[in-house]
């Protein structure tokens, strides 16, 4: 049996619409391995070349909190951070589907970030909390 040229190019399409449609269910959002391997937390602030004052907050209470309350998971390699310009890092933020400035913690973006990037103390702790809970998550 012959297909036209028609019915060829109408399968063609339907397989390509079909497989944008199928490929979100076995590669959601967040679900890559994080660039750091062998870190059980990794940490990533993406922003852009210029900063405001919320994503200044984020970085340097993140880093704060890492030096604080982390030093020896850090310096151990257990945790990872990495402060990263958007705009000159296209392939990843491609990676990890940035659509905005955001904190990243192992793959997935963690929103409550800039929920607090006005109140350092209430950051602190939910940033704590959320580091806590992936430690804990993975072992550590």
């Amino acid at each position: 049996m012959k297909l036209s040229k028609n019915t060829q190019i109408l399968l063609i399409v339907a397989a390509i619409v079909i497989s944008i449609a199928i490929v979100p269910y076995f590669f959601p959002e967040g679900s890559h391995s994080p660039e750091n391997a062998g870190a059980k937390v990794e940490i990533i602030l993406f922003h852009g070349t210029s900063q405001c004052i919320s994503c200044e907050n984020v970085g340097q209470w993140t880093q704060e909190v890492l030096q604080t309350y982390y030093g020896d998971e850090v310096e151990q390699g257990l945790i990872t951070y990495r402060d990263v310009n958007a705009q000159t890092n296209p392939e990843l933020v491609m990676r990890y589907n940035v659509r905005y400035v955001s904190l990243y913690i192992n793959g997935e973006m963690y929103s409550e970030a800039f929920e607090y990037s006005d109140s350092h103390d209430a950051f602190v702790g939910v940033l704590r909390q959320k580091i806590d809970a992936e430690l804990k998550e993975h072992g550590t």
